[in-house]
């Protein structure tokens, strides 16, 4: 079931943490500088780029596809859900998203959904770093 706008508010309440991984997450990811397997290639993604990489018109976009796209599991419907949701990815140059994580306390049945409307988002705009696109991690923390 598609979720309803007055449904949706808990979404409307994200918090865009840009700065990639900080160091309480660092153990969801291999340390900075390891060689990861994402989407079939061998990436090296850093953990600070000079530029992150952006969603494709901004966060006001990303809100919208999420809202568009999440779908509150059946199982939760109707229940108020608390919490927050810190969800940790790589953005490849081709700004592919892979290897997404959450990495924050499960809250059952919504952490898949959510793992879900992630790996369909759309190319993002890749990080660069002193002005090379780079492979990096990024982390979007979500408040219920």
């Amino acid at each position: 079931m598609k979720l309803k706008k007055s449904k949706f508010y808990f979404l409307m309440t994200i918090i865009l943490s840009t700065s990639i991984l900080t160091s309480c997450s660092k153990s969801s990811f291999p340390p900075a500088g390891t060689t990861v397997e994402c989407n079939g290639k061998l990436l090296q993604p850093i953990l600070n780029p000079t530029q992150r990489p952006e969603f494709p018109g901004g966060s006001q976009a990303m809100f919208k596809f999420l809202k568009d796209n999440f779908k509150l599991p059946r199982e939760v419907a109707g229940k108020k859900i608390n919490g927050k949701i810190r969800v940790a990815f790589i953005i490849t140059k081709e700004g592919e998203i892979c290897d997404v994580r959450i990495t924050s306390k499960p809250i059952k049945y919504i952490d898949d959904e959510f793992i879900r409307v992630f790996k369909i988002m759309p190319k993002w705009i890749p990080a660069t770093n002193e002005g090379k696109i780079v492979d990096s991690y990024y982390l979007l923390d979500i408040n219920l």
